[in-house]
Order: structure tokens, then sequence, then C-alpha cells
């Protein structure tokens, strides 16, 4: 009996029950009959254990089995675990796919590659073997540096969950508690696995939560290390990434050794590790504001190293993402060009939504709506073909603002609305703070709580360039209620941070000219002057601080 659509744990007997036709229950139905009851994808619904127990001491001759990423942990259960394919099982399952999809394929020496380097795992090669009608293995091989957007396109009569790996990875991501999602991000560091001692030291875990993952088939344990499976660690990497996990205090810490290690390959001219370096940071420099240095570094890897790589693709989007930071759409529009391009090229869909994404944004800043609308639609789309859900809200906060900016308020404020609540079902807490900003400019009678709510956020992620951004709408909301001077302080304060940090977004610069013309309304020019002088020697904490205790005193 598939279990994958029922979602309460208490109505799993119930359902068995209606499959076999009983009428009084399903332990009558059954009572001293020899039966086997089959329960697929038990592990959204193990809180059902205890009734399965229950049922089982009932009906003596009955057997269960189960399918499901953790054990029920009930009395007589006996675990058989689903490894991996044995290698030459991978090789032998990889062809016979690619044969059914493309008889005459021919196997070569990248196919083992291809299968070790996806853990012969047998959804990643069949999803990987859907490939060969547009790409040969040593194309498949090549496009692998990143496995899961490659691994998309299941068959259509698969549950939505294994039409892509991401999606099946995120099924069961999302049943871990707040405490393990936290530990399985952490353990993505180790890339060739660890020791208790180390997981205990590092990443600060206890046992319990430790064996959880295990039980629950994330992490696998033997010769005394714990280890992950490279395509969940992959997955596990990018949640690091967007829940803004303490890598940011752990790579700035390192600032200083990563310049150096760049400057040394540079100086060696091995310029395609460099310019993989230089790429794997950019997220990094956007969140903690290193947006100048970042661009810096990116501009001289990309100049030293000019190959049609995935490399190449996934730096130039991170250029171009910071050149949107910096309020430089036109250098925005043409990496992103670029990057699309070379995405298409060499056929990963999910860096084609974040440079369709990054050209749909570019387009909104130069006032062409249209464009940017049909650009950022396609990115979501293309994002929502790959499993990659994250991705497509954010992309479709983006389309809300083009209506918003392009006079479409309500539609923006729908989309927002919508996008607030998947974002808090899903923990995306980025997100979260970034629509509360977007909904308090379109909800001017609650423009106060949702600006408080969002500020409270960033600052508890830490990411200064969403934080110095946060400020200015702040100093929106409160320059409505009178608080014009202690506006003008904090947008002094983000003027000089975005020195710092290398720029600021052209719309948050339309926003603060607008703000700054209401405020000179209101104080003349020496008031002026004098807060603009105190906020410029405001610290980001300082500035955090008093834009709250402005909102408290507003409210």
């Amino acid at each position: 009996m598939p279990l994958a659509p029922l979602q309460d744990p208490q109505l799993v007997v119930e359902t068995a029950a209606q499959a076999f036709g009983a009428r009084d229950g399903l332990a009558e139905h059954i009572t001293d009959k020899h039966l086997l009851l089959l329960l697929d994808n038990f592990e959204h619904l193990v809180e059902a254990a205890a009734d399965v127990a229950a049922l089982l001491g009932a009906c003596p001759h009955l057997r269960v089995m189960v399918t499901s990423r953790e054990p029920l942990h009930v009395s007589g259960e006996q675990e058989y675990a689903v490894l991996p394919l044995v290698h030459e099982e991978g090789v032998e399952f990889f062809c016979a796919r690619a044969r059914a999809i493309k008889p005459d394929f021919v196997s070569d020496e990248a196919v083992p590659e291809i299968c070790g380097r996806l853990d012969d795992l047998p959804l990643a090669l069949e999803l990987a073997a859907a490939r060969v009608k547009a790409l040969s293995p040593e194309q498949i091989l090549e496009r692998l540096e990143q496995r899961l957007p490659l691994l998309t396109g299941g068959a259509r009569d698969l549950p939505e969950r294994q039409r892509t790996l991401r999606a099946t990875i995120e099924w069961s991501h999302e049943l871990l508690t707040e405490a393990e999602q936290r530990l399985c991000a952490r353990l993505a560091v180790f890339r060739g696995g660890c020791t208790l001692e180390a997981v205990e030291d590092i990443c600060d875990a206890d046992l319990d939560t430790l064996q959880s993952l295990v039980d629950k088939s994330l992490v696998r344990h033997n010769d005394g290390r714990y280890w992950m499976l490279e395509t969940i660690r992959e997955y596990a990497t990018d949640e690091v990434l967007e829940d803004g996990e303490d890598w940011l205090n752990r790579l700035d810490r390192e600032l200083d050794n990563l310049r150096a290690a760049l400057d040394g390959l540079e100086s060696a001219r091995e310029s395609e590790r460099a310019l993989r370096l230089a790429g794997a940071l950019s997220d990094f420099w956007a969140s903690r504001g290193y947006v100048a240095d970042g661009r810096r570094r990116l501009e001289s890897a990309l100049h030293s190293d000019i190959g049609p790589t995935a490399a190449r693709a996934k730096a130039l989007n991170g250029a171009a993402e910071l050149a949107a930071i910096s309020g430089d759409p036109e250098a925005t529009a043409l990496q992103a060009e670029e990057a699309l391009a070379l995405h298409r090229r060499l056929g990963n869909p999910r860096g084609e939504a974040v440079s369709l994404q990054q050209l749909g944004y570019a387009a909104g800043e130069g006032g062409d709506w249209a464009r940017a609308q049909k650009l950022l639609e396609e990115s979501i789309q293309r994002f929502n073909d790959v499993g990659d859900e994250r991705h497509a809200l954010w992309t479709t906060r983006t389309l809300a603002w083009t209506y918003a900016e392009s006079g479409d308020r309500d539609r923006a404020r729908v989309i927002h609305e919508g996008n607030l609540r998947r974002a808090r079902v899903l923990g995306i807490r980025s997100l979260e703070a970034a629509l509360l900003s977007s909904l308090s400019w379109l909800q001017e009678e609650d423009a106060l709580p949702l600006m408080k709510e969002s500020i409270q956020i960033r600052r508890e992620l830490g990411n200064r360039v969403e934080i110095a951004t946060g400020l200015c709408g702040v100093a929106r909301v409160i320059t409505v209620v009178g608080r014009a001077e202690t506006a003008a302080r904090l947008i002094s304060c983000f003027e000089t941070l975005s020195e710092e940090i290398g720029g600021g977004e052209r719309w948050v610069a339309r926003m603060n000219e607008e703000t700054l013309a209401t405020i000179h309304t209101v104080l003349d020019e020496a008031a002026f002057a004098e807060a603009w002088e105190q906020g410029r020697l405001l610290t980001l904490d300082e500035a955090v601080n008093l834009a709250l205790t402005a909102l408290d005193e507003a409210s």
C-alpha cells in the first residue's frame, strides 16, 4: 500500500482497512489469517509505528513489510538496509536504462566513472541515463561537477518527489527536526567523512542527533567514520548556503587565507583552480558585504581563464550577482548573457535559471518591465523543472517587484503574500525577511510591524548587505510617522556602509531619494547635516538598535 500521499499518521491503519475492504476494523478483519501487509514510504508517518505494532500484536499470523528511510523502533523489528548498487551492477543498470531510451547506446570508459560519481544510486543513474538522448557519456560526466541540476526529468508515472534527485533528497530533509537539519548541513563540510570526535568538536553535535541521521539513511557509518553520499552532501552544502548557517563566520575568520590562496593560484598561473575558488566564494562575498573585493577577484579570474567550462559559467553568475548589488545592472546583463549561453551549451538548466533571473532583474532596473517579467517567468519555470523551489520563490519575489514598480501593486501584494506563506512552511528565513520588507511597502497600515519583524530576522541571519538594505526600508516607513531625524541617520549609515561594501542596488537608491525628499521638507539644513553626521558614525549594530527603537516608538 503506497503511503506517500498520506499526511496524517492516524489514518495509516484506517487506510489499510479500506484497502482490505474491512468493515469492522483491520485487526478484526485479519484475525488469524496468514497475510503480508506491505507499507511503502513510511518515513513521514513514523508516529503510526505504535498502531502497526498493536496490529501485529492482535494478529498472530500477520507479517508487515515496511519501506522507510528510518526504522520504526518497535518490538520484533528486523532491519534490512537497501544499499547502493555494487559498482558493476550500477554500470549494468545505467546501460540498461540508457538503451531503453536510446537503443543504439554504446557504453564507453566514461560510464563507470559516471556511476561512481553518482554513488551507484539507482534513481540518480536512471535520471543521468535519461540524458543520453542529448549528451554523450563524456558530456554527462563533464556536467556532473554539480550533480543535482543535471539529474532531472524522471518518468511521469513516478511520484513527483522522484522526478528529480533534488526533490527526492528534499523529501527526506523536510522530515528532519531543526537540530537534525542543522547537523546535516554542518556535516557537509567533511568531504572525506569524519570521526565521532570531529563531529562532536567541530559540529557541536550530540550522539542522539547523529544516530538519528544514520537511522534516516542520510549519514553512513562504518569503520569508525561517519560520511555522506556525495549527492546528499551536495544538497546539504546547498542548504548551508541557503540558510545562512554559521559558515559566514567561519569563512570570515579565514578571509585572509582565502585571499592568499587566490593570490597564490594566480601567481602559479593555475587559472582554472583560481576561477573555481572565486566562483565558489561569490555567495560569501555577496552575503558578507565584500562586494568590491569579490567583483575584483572574479573579474581577474574570468580574465585569466576564458575556457567554456562549468566553472566559468558559475563564476559569471557570481560576478553578475555582485554587479547587481553594486548598482551596475549593465554589467549584470553582460555577464549573465554570457553565463546563460554557457549553461545552455553545457546542459545545466539550474544555471540557466540563475542567469535568466539576473537578466530579468537587470531588465527591470532598466525599466523594461515586460521583458523582465518574461525572463523571470522563464527562470521560475526552469527552477521548478529541476525541483529547486527555494530559488523559484526568490525569483517569484523579483517578479512581484516588477509588478509593483510598474504600477500593479495589488498583483504584487498577492504574490508576496503567497510567497511568504510558502517561505514560512519551508523555513527560508532570509526570504521571509525580504518578503516582509516588500510587503511593508505595499501594506502601509501594517508597515511598522512588518519592517520590525524583517529587520529582526536579518540581524539574526547576519547578512550585512540585507541588513544595510533593511535600514533604508525602516527609514522609509518611520519618515511617514514623523521620525525624519532618525530616518536621516539610518540612510547616512547605509551610505557609509555602501562605500565600504562597494555600492548599492539602484532600486534602493531610488527609494532613498524619495525618502530624503520627504525628510528635507521636515528638517532644515542644519538639523539634517547634524543627523547625517551622526549616522556616519554609527556601527551596523548601533544602526539596527536605533531602527528597532524607532519602530517601537512609532508603533
